[in-house]
């Protein structure tokens, strides 16, 4: 198992914290022992080796920007949007040798990571007001920081004892690694394990929609007919749809939606700002943007791989917002749950809407642009189907999604303005 193992295994048990890692009083935070997590006999463990368990730094700020997000989705810390790293303290074990964990510090708050992820819980520590503890130790230049656990800090200046949080002396040999005992493999929920084996992998098997009509008719009960539709994009405007093979670049389907949405708001209100940049030079503004403020992310890599990125879905309303503003428009971002009525208001409004499918079966997860529907009607049972135009990033010509795919997803409404 290689190195890809490592973030992989931490954001999935990330997105698994137990309820209870979140008490009600949000000032300082420990996470809570999680399930007896067990490893089935049947996983061969035998080839993971400690250095595949190991969290870097860039991982951890990785992690950190994705358990802010996971938070603020779930609204159970009082972080937002502007929210940003603003350094990153790495933390060592009695001997001052051994990394035990991050502290990622924020604009407001911060984070306690471990350095391994053969833990119960890899986030050990949080705050979304307070300080970091080990402020209280005095660190000098050339000191360093010991973490041996939940509010476990030393402060070792290179002599043979550590200072603790009250100002006493502690011989290294007396302190209990709370971290070295917990970390092991087994630690590892099974399913976990039987992901990174593949087992656990979705398959888009649906294909891709160029004609509504064709496809309502052969995946329903018709013939269809014609019933509305709303397109207020293709009227009169030379509609230009970006496909996200032309960038040198991973993990990039929320980028290439945002810069559909900002050419084809260009291209129809004629935005001078807009239309002056070249399709590469919008993108690399939003990809800018999104890196900049950990809106996205294609920088995690191992021997010069991408392993993973993409768009952190909580924050993508944010991100459209920064990306008008770079151009001087004005960009009011809601997340709306996909539901016939909501896209039909939402396009009646002359908005602009960014889907992200989860699970589909034709785009897996995905972000596209959406900007038009058509809605059919069978002739023989009297149902409707709805049809999502969209900017699928796929191809610079229009695709179609049928809505009855989305139900369980989510889209951000755009309202543009000047």
């Amino acid at each position: 198992m290689k190195k890809a193992l490592v973030l992989f295994l931490a954001l999935i048990i990330l997105a698994t914290l137990p309820v209870s890692a979140f008490a009600d009083d949000l000032t300082m935070q420990s996470t809570a022992i999680s399930e007896n997590p067990i490893v089935s006999g049947s996983i061969n463990v035998g080839n993971i080796e400690e250095t595949d368990m190991f969290i870097s730094l860039e991982e951890a700020e990785y992690i950190a920007m994705r358990f802010v997000a996971d938070t603020i989705s779930a609204d159970l810390s009082s972080w937002d949007e502007n929210i940003g790293i603003t350094s990153t303290v790495t933390m060592y074990d009695q001997t001052s040798e051994n990394i035990t964990a991050y502290c990622v510090e924020l604009t407001r708050g911060y984070i306690v990571i471990s350095a391994y992820i053969g833990v119960e819980n890899i986030i050990l520590e949080w705050s979304d007001e307070a300080s970091p503890v080990y402020e209280n130790l005095e660190v000098s230049e050339g000191d360093k920081i010991v973490y041996v656990g939940a509010f476990g800090y030393y402060k070792d200046n290179g002599t043979s004892t550590l200072e603790t949080l009250d100002g006493a002396s502690v011989e290294k040999a007396q302190i209990n690694n709370r971290l070295e005992s917990a970390r092991d493999v087994r630690n590892v929920p099974a399913y976990v394990l039987s992901s990174i084996n593949g087992s656990n992998n979705a398959v888009c098997s649906e294909p891709v929609i160029t004609d509504p009509f064709a496809h309502a008719n052969a995946a329903y009960a018709g013939p269809f007919n014609y019933y509305e539709h709303i397109n207020k994009w293709e009227n009169g405007s030379n509609l230009v749809l970006i496909n996200m093979n032309r960038f040198n670049c991973k993990n990039h389907c929320g980028p290439t939606a945002i810069t559909n949405m900002l050419k084809m708001y260009g291209d129809r209100f004629n935005i001078s700002s807009i239309k002056n940049d070249t399709v590469d030079e919008l993108f690399g503004s939003v990809l800018w943007i999104g890196n900049a403020k950990y809106y996205f992310n294609a920088d995690i890599r191992v021997d010069g791989k991408v392993i993973f990125g993409g768009t952190i879905m909580a924050l993508a309303g944010s991100y459209i917002k920064d990306c008008f503003k770079e151009y001087g428009l004005t960009a009011t971002c809601t997340k709306k749950a996909i539901s016939f009525n909501n896209i039909k208001t939402s396009l009646r409004n002359d908005h602009l809407l960014y889907l992200m499918a989860t699970s589909h079966p034709t785009y897996g997860s995905h972000a596209m642009a959406c900007y038009a529907y058509t809605r059919l009607v069978s002739a023989t049972t009297g149902s409707y189907k709805t049809y999502l135009k969209v900017a699928d990033g796929w191809s610079s010509s229009p695709r179609y999604v049928d809505l009855a795919t989305l139900t369980s997803d989510n889209y951000w409404d755009a309202k543009i303005s000047r």
